[in-house]
């Protein structure tokens, strides 16, 4: 049975306005473009650009004054043409480097899907989080019972110390403003670092018996429409989930059946989603599903990597 905290997400996600589910580090990065601020200003792509310039129409009304029209062309060519002459020779010399908990903490073998994404993605593997641009969070078992409140016999694979040092990193990495993505129950840590809450189980989102990952409909909102269109299909091998989004949080795509299955911070450059990339890209992306190098291509982007 669907609970009220999902069927609640699940009309949530038709009621956010266009500028509430707009990601606003990705306009904060484009005017840190023009006037040449922040440490992380890189290439302008396309999709940033018009979500500047979609702030601009709805805020301004200048969409319906026609001026949009004119100015869209102008800004695209201003952004190629600085890229150009002043970011590129900076960005060829410089790839983006992301810390991976878990290659600290356990073999690193277990974990080859992540970082094969990520090298698709031209991000490499810091050593230490000093180093790194940004955080990524990766799937794994659940967070200890106490941190839910629920009974322990509702919690798998619990490993309290990878919590506690992942809990420590979000900490730290949003203190810093740096960029944060969390995949399964990375998505889980994010929501409780950021004060939200999680239900301890869901039926239907596992995997199959078979340990495939199983596959499902979503709706998208805001950052995630921009990358897959209102709906996508997404892979699913989980059993718990965000129950209480976390505050300056926005749900970013919702299952059918109302879970959460991706939300955006609103102010910081931090991205959660509950299905996993890591298995829909290189060769092991799907004609008939999400294309996850996508949301790797936005942990480049924001971490201020080129290719």
């Amino acid at each position: 049975m669907v609970d009220s905290n999902h069927r609640r997400h699940s009309q949530q996600i038709y009621s956010l306005s266009p500028l509430a589910t707009r990601e606003i580090p990705h306009i904060n990065l484009c005017v840190s473009l023009a006037f040449g601020a922040g440490r992380r200003t890189r290439t302008p792509d396309l999709l940033i650009t018009n979500q500047l310039l979609y702030q601009l129409s709805y805020t301004s009304n200048l969409k319906s004054m026609g001026i949009i029209s004119l100015i869209e062309p102008i800004v695209n060519s201003f952004l190629k043409i600085f890229h150009f002459l002043f970011l590129s020779p900076i960005d060829c010399c410089r790839k983006a480097v992301v810390f991976l908990p878990c290659i600290y903490l356990h073999d690193p073998s277990r974990f080859p899907n992540y970082t094969a994404a990520l090298a698709l993605a031209g991000l490499s593997v810091a050593d230490a989080p000093d180093k790194a641009d940004g955080l990524l969070l990766p799937g794994g078992g659940d967070l200890a019972p106490e941190r839910l409140g629920c009974d322990s016999a509702l919690c798998r694979d619990v490993d309290r110390d990878r919590d506690e040092q992942e809990l420590q990193l979000c900490d730290q990495f949003l203190k810093q403003n740096k960029p944060i993505l969390g995949i399964c129950r990375g998505t889980q840590v994010l929501a409780v670092a950021l004060g939200g809450s999680l239900t301890p189980h869901v039926d239907g989102h596992g995997g199959n018996s078979d340990g495939s990952d199983r596959f499902h409909d979503t709706r998208t909102a805001g950052l995630l429409t921009s990358l897959y269109g209102p709906c996508c299909v997404v892979n699913t091998h989980h059993h718990q989930a965000v129950a209480t989004l976390p505050e300056d949080c926005a749900i970013l795509q919702v299952s059918l059946d109302g879970v959460v299955e991706a939300f955006g911070h609103r102010h910081k450059p931090v991205l959660a989603v509950q299905w996993h990339p890591e298995r829909l890209c290189g060769p092991y992306a799907r004609a008939d599903a999400a294309d996850g190098a996508l949301i790797f291509g936005w942990l480049r982007s924001v971490c201020g990597g080129s290719l």
